[in-house]
């Protein structure tokens, strides 16, 4: 058997994590910069809008603000925000409870576990370690990422050429990248992930937070889908969330619809990742 995982907001809360991060990144470049949040915000979300993504690495190069700058003091200015960001990061990137045991019940049942996630090879495998999992993931199918140019000048010195972003004390020895059409919502994430692993979509368990985007796909190749719904909430109110949609090109409709697809239904819905136990079947029963 092999369970196909999505990672955000399935292992672990990808905004506890990434907004309070990102705030903090934001006050140390208005320090840095002389130049006010609310500013910063909006040029960070015209960037975001361009790349079409939140994590594109190299946003702080191409806000308009360090247009201009020498390349020491942008430097300087980038240390200071990833630095600012890192040191929340290290206390808020935490898995979901249950999840790390959960994992190594999987393991012992002989259960393969693949990471499926439309975010970047670098960031997911970044991600994995330090949330110390990775050693229970036999493998990850992940979006390839950016490739940014070194001979733009808003990268220079910050890039080298090829794609060099790779984490190499991850534990996960089968890595797949892929191209941003075939991530998901597309099947083809889910294909080469079976293929890589020589399984059949009957042998396959897919979980993920989004119908749309994580079990739909799945649900179209006969994989059994398993909705965490623990993942799913979504408060626009909510400090954390409002963070991420002060920035993010997506509305907040658009972004509930990937989440509440009320023409699909799940196979199985779980409240709590450990909740696992009572759905993937026992190979090896325990006493408790």
């Amino acid at each position: 058997m092999i369970l196909l995982a999505d990672i955000d907001n399935t292992l672990y809360d990808w905004p506890s994590f990434f907004a309070p991060s990102f705030r903090a990144m934001i006050h140390a470049l208005a320090r840095e910069m002389k130049v006010s949040e609310d500013q910063l915000y909006d040029e960070a979300k015209s960037v975001f809008a361009e790349r079409g993504s939140l994590e594109y690495a190299y946003w702080i190069q191409e806000l308009e603000s360090a247009k201009g700058l020498e390349t020491e003091k942008l430097r300087r200015i980038v240390e200071a925000g990833r630095g600012a960001f890192k040191s929340v990061q290290s206390r808020r990137l935490v898995a979901y409870p249950g999840v790390v045991k959960t994992l190594e019940w999987l393991s012992e049942q002989d259960v393969m576990i693949v990471g499926i996630t439309n975010s970047s090879v670098y960031r997911a495998q970044h991600r994995l370690y330090d949330l110390k999992i990775d050693c229970f993931l036999d493998g990850l199918v992940a979006w390839e990422g950016f490739e940014p140019s070194v001979n733009d000048p808003a990268n220079l010195g910050f890039t080298r050429s090829g794609r060099t972003r790779r984490r190499s004390r991850i534990e996960v020895e089968r890595v797949l990248a892929l191209t941003e059409q075939s991530c998901k919502p597309n099947e083809e994430h889910y294909l080469r992930a079976l293929r890589l692993f020589d399984c059949s979509a009957d042998q396959a368990w897919a979980i993920g937070d989004s119908k749309a985007k994580d079990l739909e796909p799945a649900a179209r190749l006969g994989i059994k889908t398993i909705w965490a719904r623990y993942g799913s909430s979504f408060n626009p109110s909510d400090r954390d969330m409002a963070t991420l949609l002060r920035i993010t090109p997506w509305s907040s409709s658009k972004i509930q619809s990937t989440y509440n697809k009320k023409d699909f239904e799940a196979d199985f819905t779980i409240d709590a990742f450990e909740q696992l136990k009572s759905i993937i079947p026992q190979k090896y029963p325990t006493l408790f």
